[in-house]
């Protein structure tokens, strides 16, 4: 029997077993900030959940995924655009304000985009400029929770 002495593997396997755990508990403390017997309307959940940051916290999966699109070109002149993948903690999500007021101190606004039984997403917008945010939003238990925000802005 073979034991890879390899510490990059071990640390690599390690560093998923912990990520896997995390997002365990995350996926069983959401459920139960949520008990609901029928499905939530999204309109009414996203009213509330941008207007009150304390409700949003307690809505969002952690660690939230934050997929920030670098755009560019190689040196031959295709695409290379690509997303940069960042993780948000609840801690550095608790200490901001809510996205409503986010959204007015921005002149941003929103509309809901798409919404099927388990999905949605809605884009926060700037008319006329680059500012595009993408939230994507799953449904569990009949409870909407956000799972990944893409900042596709320019």
């Amino acid at each position: 029997m073979y034991i890879s002495t390899n510490r990059g593997a071990k640390d690599a396997l390690i560093s998923l077993l912990f990520l896997t755990l995390l997002l365990l508990f995350s996926a069983m403390a959401n459920a139960a900030t949520c008990k609901v017997k029928h499905p939530e309307n999204f309109t009414t959940f996203f009213d509330r959940f941008s207007a009150k940051n304390q409700f949003s916290v307690t809505r969002t999966t952690y660690p939230l995924r934050y997929l920030k699109w670098e755009y560019g070109l190689d040196k031959k002149g295709n695409d290379d655009s690509s997303p940069v993948l960042m993780l948000i903690t609840k801690s550095q999500d608790q200490s901001g304000i809510s996205l409503s007021n986010y959204m007015q101190e921005n002149n941003l606004t929103f509309e809901i985009k798409e919404v099927s039984k388990k999905a949605a997403t809605v884009t926060i917008f700037q008319e006329q400029s680059d500012w595009k945010l993408e939230y994507h939003f799953i449904q569990k238990n009949h409870c909407w929770f956000l799972r990944e925000i893409e900042d596709l802005s320019l």
